[in-house]
């Protein structure tokens, strides 16, 4: 079927996991601490949450950098079937967290032009009115220790916001979960 042996497509396997799920999270660390940097004054330590998160991505791919790569060590002969199914098992989690990474930074930026600027009005559109992405209106006076009143900022949305994206790399581990115990 292919000249290429199987341990080379399990290696790939490896590695794509490890390469794009670390891309995904170097994006979303790379946000989240310019997020930090920002919000640190009003925040505090609760400005890192973000970070903690983007950082998860990257142990996603790793888990299955690993697994596969004791897959490789094994004495068993691994079939061609199985390979592929390695390499679409790290094909799987690093584009899932690829795009986790990139959800989150997208957001941090939206959310932290929403904060810092007027939440009405939007700059880029010249001024014209928009809705905010999270409004601070739309708070429960339970929660009030999670809210700063005085920047706009809501900590259980936003870590919300942020566990939902994340999510997105969590089931690409699942699945790959799944590809290489199958």
């Amino acid at each position: 079927m292919s000249s290429v042996s199987a341990e080379l497509w399990t290696a790939l396997g490896a590695a794509v996991s490890i390469f794009l799920s670390r891309l995904g999270s170097c994006y979303a660390t790379a946000n989240a601490g310019l997020f930090a940097m920002r919000n640190h004054a009003q925040l505090g330590l609760k400005s890192f949450i973000p970070i903690i998160v983007s950082g998860v991505l990257a142990i996603y791919g790793l888990i299955i950098g690993v697994l596969l790569a004791f897959k490789i060590d094994d004495e068993s002969v691994i079939s061609e079937e199985k390979a592929f199914h390695y390499f679409g098992a790290g094909w799987t989690v690093g584009t899932a967290c690829l795009c986790s990474g990139i959800g989150i930074g997208l957001f941090l930026k939206e959310y932290t032009k929403m904060v810092v600027q007027d939440p009405v009005h939007d700059s880029d559109t010249g001024g014209a009115l928009r809705e905010p992405l999270i409004s601070p209106q739309q708070t429960s006076t339970v929660f009030s220790s999670a809210l700063d009143m005085t920047k706009g900022y809501n900590l259980i949305a936003l870590t919300c916001v942020l566990v939902f994206l994340e999510a997105i790399g969590l089931y690409g581990l699942i699945v790959s979960l799944f590809l290489i115990g199958k």
